[in-house]
């Protein structure tokens, strides 16, 4: 299992990049909570979406699988 410091390692670079948010869990305050920022969830969705025109689904799902992915986004604004 990863340490706390090796973690935080990991996600720095796809925070730098805009791709990650986040704050810190109102129950325990040392706990970071990291979400995907409305550009992450873009990427996420457009990835998801390639993958599906390979093969995996046909379009009709990958349209759907697509709208569900942007749900939150549209949600909060992003």
């Amino acid at each position: 299992m990863p340490t706390s410091d090796g973690m935080a390692g990991r996600l720095e670079e796809p925070e730098r990049a805009g791709l990650l948010g986040g704050s810190r869990d109102p129950h325990d305050r040392r706990a970071p909570r990291v979400t995907l920022s409305g550009r992450g969830w873009r990427i996420l969705a457009e990835a998801v979406r390639r993958e599906a025109l390979e093969g995996a689904l046909d379009g009709r799902e990958a349209e759907r699988l697509s709208g569900l992915l942007r749900k939150p986004l549209n949600a909060t604004g992003a």
